[in-house]
This record gives structure tokens, C-alpha cells and sequence, in this order.
């Protein structure tokens, strides 16, 4: 199969240099390898003549420069009679070894492109070859004529739909599509991604970008469909089968679109523990969660090595400041040579409305109240509130920045009283935070008298982490700060992060905005595919 580019055509308005991309199913290579037959005469006569003399029709012949190998691509069906005839025709050098081997290898395609306008066109090939990795096709023979018109590969026979489409997109033949994965997709920021992707798709797909739902689920059940779920997709999920990450992980292997992802929306540690596997195969992860980036050291090195073995991306870029610029800007720093010295910020949006909203009149519970009555809050506030989850932030920025700090590695100032740590609650679970907030409001004292000297001083408090470089270390903790300065300026629920390094010294880099919120975080999550979609 394949497709035909008519000489003057301009495929999306870009000037194609080439006439047609095809494809040729069922065929086998036989390859006649040795040290001996560099530099001997006749060796390719009598290899090709093996192959006249039965018939067999060659489709496609290679051979190294340094002549250690030959190798012919044959119709699948001639295969073993291709192998037969070759080893007669070298079976006195097979019994003396020196020729190593005749082997055969079937289940294969060649992919190739033509067109006039390839010849002497710098980069056609390289476009070519480099469309086919991103796929995840592995190229096991090429040729190239010397008259520049066309190249042909051999590839696996199961890659060939998804390497002719990543060879379509690559010359702007067709739109690049995407299939996306979405894991968590009846959460809050999963449902509200789903919906951007829905509300955006048709503009998307004028400009040439087709975002592909095949897959969402949630603990409970999960919908597949390799055109893409259209119309109410939690219904969907609720009427597919049960959830399965292996199911999962198959559809998308199966997938012929060059790209894939999967989008974590959950806070889940079993759906990280499938990261290197889906990097390992090709399979890009976008996500939010900050498991992946602040779990065990081992498990991150893992997936950064598959990240290195395949076109696959891990873009987390949620994981520390919702839709936030933070990853991608000190990434952009780090690769233009600036040198990070320290970071340091407000994290947590919901720790930064409580110490925006707190005075000497406020108790620390009424605070946590109000920001609970505005949906700030985990349903328990302990999560807020105990520091884990900036920790782990804490851990993610320490990596980026070279430190190979675990989460036990960082001191953490819980805002929990000591005697609410294991308290326990057994009542409905919308009912938690008030109870929780109940029993808060007797330890208010302590807070309060932090709140007063701060005050006095001029100060305000700030809930920050830290992460300073030069000492490779990391902490999170109360701290106050002048209200002259831009972490004590902050309002509402802002988070501010603030970066100091060789050029941005005396006056940091500083960025800030909202922090948290579902659709926020979906955007952001939104925004990396789109990413992921240009390369």
C-alpha cells in the first residue's frame, strides 16, 4: 500500500520533495555474512547468481562498504528457497567458515519514498529515517540508489501502517495525529482535560493536529476505541470493561499512530510503576502526578535510561506548578548554560490562601475553614497541611537540577499538631474536613503566637520549600518574610516561585499565578501534549 504526492502539488502548503510513499508486504532477508569476503572478486556474481539460477525474484539489494555482508530482500514465499540456493552456492566457504553465516529472516516490509525532487535535497533521508524512530520502527536494511530518487528500508512487518503515517506526517503528506491514553479520566483533572481536548479538537484538526482519545479509565472500567471515544466518554467508561494497565498498555502498542501517550491524571503509585515500560516501548507519559518524579531514585533512573533508548517523552511539567512554566524555564536555563543556585517558593495553593487570608484575628482553623468552603482543600486537610505533597515538588526540582535526593532526604515542617497525626475518623466521609477542623481549632494557640511576632516584626508567614544547590540539599518549612518582598506580597492562593542563579543575581527570576485548580491543571496537562505533538 501507500500514496501518491502528483508532481507541483504542495502538501499543506509546504513544497514536498517527494512523489509518493509505499510499502511492499511479505518479505524475507537473506543475508550472507563473513570476514573472508571482504576484498574477494565475484562474491556478489555468485551470490546473485544462487539467486537467478532458482528464480527468486531480489527486491531489494545491500552491501556495506567495508563488503563484510550481503544482503537481498526477497518475497516472503522464496524465502527458504533464497537461503537453500545461497548456501550451495557457498557451501565449501560455510565448512571452512570463512563465511560466518547465511541466515533468514521473514516477517518483514519494505517502506519506501520516490520522488524527483529528493535528488540533491540535503535532508530527505534523514527526515525519512528519523520519522520511522520516532515510530518505533527499527530499520533492518536500507538502500539508496545514486541517483537520489529513492530509498527504501526493511522494517518489521507489525510497524509498517505506524511507520508509513510517521512518514506521511514527517513530509506533511497528512495531519499528525496523536493517540492519547487517559488514566484517571473520572477525576477532576481528567474529566476537565477530556473536555479541553473535545472543545479544542475540530480547531486543532484545521491546523493539521488530530488529538485521539482511544483509551480512558478510571479504578472501576475503561473504554477503548482505536478511532478515538467521541460524545460522553465517562459513560463510556462506566459501560466498558474492567480497568486493566495491561489491557491498556496493549491498545496502545497495537495502535498504528506514531505517537502515543499516556496521560496519568491519578495521584496513583501503580500507574508510575508503569512508566518504564511504556517509555521503553514508545509510549510517551504526560502527567501530573508527582509519583513518578519524586518516587524511588531507582525507579526514576530507570525511566530516564528507556527515555534514552527511544523517541518517547516524560513531560511533568503539572507535577510541580499546575500550569505554571516552572519545569520547561529552568530546563530552558539549564540548557543555555545559567547556573541554579537556589529555589525557593510558595507550592501549594491551599497553603498559600491560608497565610494570604491569615492575621492576628484569624485562627489558624478558621483559615483552613474558609479555604475548605472554597474547595481548596483535600477532603482530608491533612494532606495539606502535613507538607508531603511540596516535599515531593521539592524532590522533582532537586532532580532537574542534578541532586539525587530521595523524599526521606528532605527535612519537612508539618503544620499538623503532633496529636492530630494519627487521629482517626469514622464517621461519613464528606464529614471528615469539619471534624478534622473541630478538633484543629484547639491547637490554634501555637499558630496564632507565630502569626502575633510576625506581625510585629513587620513579617508575614509563608509556607515555602527550598531547594538550594551549592549545600544539595532541600526543606520545607514556615518562614517569615518581609511584605516588601515578593513572596510576602503574595494574594489569594498565588504560588510564587522564586529562581536565583549566575545570571539572574541580585534580582531573581520570579514567576507566579494561580497554583492549583482543576481546569488549570488540565490545561497545563493540555498544553504538554500539544508539546509532545511537535517533537
Amino acid at each position: 500500500g501507500g500514496s501518491i504526492t502528483p508532481k507541483g502539488i504542495r502538501a499543506r502548503d509546504v513544497a514536498v520533495p517527494i512523489k509518493g510513499i509505499t510499502s511492499i508486504d511479505k518479505v524475507a532477508l537473506v543475508n550472507l555474512e563473513g570476514a573472508s569476503i571482504i576484498g574477494v572478486p565475484g562474491v556478489a556474481r555468485r551470490f546473485m547468481g544462487a539467486m537467478s539460477d532458482r528464480a527468486v525474484n531480489v527486491i531489494m539489494i545491500t552491501q556495506a562498504s567495508s563488503e563484510h555482508s550481503i544482503c537481498v530482500a526477497v518475497p516472503e514465499e522464496q524465502g527458504d528457497l533464497a537461503m537453500a540456493a545461497v548456501k550451495s552456492a557457498f557451501e565449501l566457504e560455510l565448512a571452512r567458515s570463512t563465511v560466518n553465516s547465511v541466515s533468514l529472516l521473514k516477517g518483514l516490509s519494505i517502506i519506501a519514498i520516490v520522488g524527483e525532487g529528493m535528488a540533491f535535497t540535503p535532508g530527505v533521508s534523514a527526515t525519512f529515517l528519523r520519522a520511522l524512530a520516532s515510530s518505533g520502527c527499527n530499520v533492518r536494511a536500507i538502500a539508496q540508489g545514486s541517483s537520489e530518487r529513492q530509498v527504501s528500508v526493511v522494517v518489521n512487518r507489525d510497524d509498517t501502517t505506524r511507520g508509513l503515517r510517521a512518514v506521511h506526517q514527517a513530509f506533511t503528506l497528512s495531519g499528525t495525529v496523536l493517540s492519547i491514553a487517559v488514566v484517571g479520566a473520572s477525576g477532576q483533572v481528567g474529566a476537565q482535560l477530556i473536555s479541553q481536548i473535545q472543545a479544542q479538537r475540530l480547531a486543532l484538526r484545521d491546523r493539521g493536529l488530530d488529538l485521539r482519545i482511544v483509551a480512558a479509565g478510571d479504578k472501576e472500567h475503561m473504554a477503548l476505541e482505536e478511532r478515538g471515544l467521541n460524545g460522553d466518554v465517562a459513560e463510556l467508561i462506566a459501560r466498558g470493561p474492567a480497568f486493566s494497565l495491561d489491557g491498556l498498555t496493549t491498545a496502545l502498542q497495537n495502535d498504528i499512530n506514531p505517537i502515543r501517550v499516556v496521560v496519568d491524571c491519578t495521584a496513583s503509585d501503580e500507574v508510575v510503576s508503569y512508566y518504564e515500560r511504556w517509555l521503553s516501548r514508545g509510549i510517551s507519559v504526560v502527567t501530573p502526578n508527582k509519583k513518578g518524579g519524586s518516587g524511588p531514585m531507582d525507579r526514576y533512573a530507570r525511566c530516564r535510561a528507556a527515555l534514552r533508548k527511544t523517541s518517547a517523552q516524560w513531560l511533568y511539567e503539572c507535577s510541580v506548578g499546575a500550569a505554571l512554566p516552572v519545569i520547561n524555564t529552568i530546563q530552558d536555563m539549564l540548557q543555555t548554560g545559567d547556573r541554579i543556585q537556589q529555589i525557593e517558593g510558595v507550592f501549594s495553593g491551599t497553603l498559600s490562601y491560608l497565610f494570604n487570608t491569615m492575621t492576628p484575628d484569624t485562627p489558624f482553623s478558621a483559615a483552613v475553614q474558609q479555604a475548605k468552603d472554597r474547595g481548596f482543600t483535600e477532603p482530608d486537610p491533612r494532606d495539606d497541611l502535613s507538607g508531603l505533597d511540596v516535599a515531593r515538588k521539592m524532590v522533582i526540582l532537586a532532580r532537574e537540577l542534578g541532586l539525587s535526593l530521595e523524599l526521606a532526604d528532605i527535612p519537612v515542617e508539618s503544620l499538623v499538631p503532633e496529636p492530630l497525626r494519627a487521629w482517626t475518623y469514622s464517621g461519613p466521609s464528606e464529614g471528615l474536613a469539619d471534624a478534622f477542623i473541630k478538633e484543629l481549632a484547639h491547637y490554634d494557640g501555637s499558630m496564632a503566637a507565630r502569626v502575633k511576632d510576625a506581625t510585629k516584626a513587620g513579617k508575614v508567614l509563608r509556607y515555602v520549600g527550598v531547594v538550594d544547590v551549592p549545600a544539595g540539599s532541600a526543606r520545607v518549612e514556615l518562614r517569615e518574610y518581609a511584605r516588601s518582598s515578593p513572596l510576602g506580597g503574595l494574594s489569594y492562593n498565588d504560588n510564587l516561585i522564586s529562581i536565583s542563579s549566575d545570571r539572574y543575581t541580585p534580582q531573581p527570576l520570579v514567576i507566579q499565578g494561580p497554583g492549583a485548580g482543576p481546569a488549570l491543571t488540565a490545561s497545563g496537562v493540555f498544553a504538554d501534549i500539544l508539546r509532545l505533538s511537535r517533537g
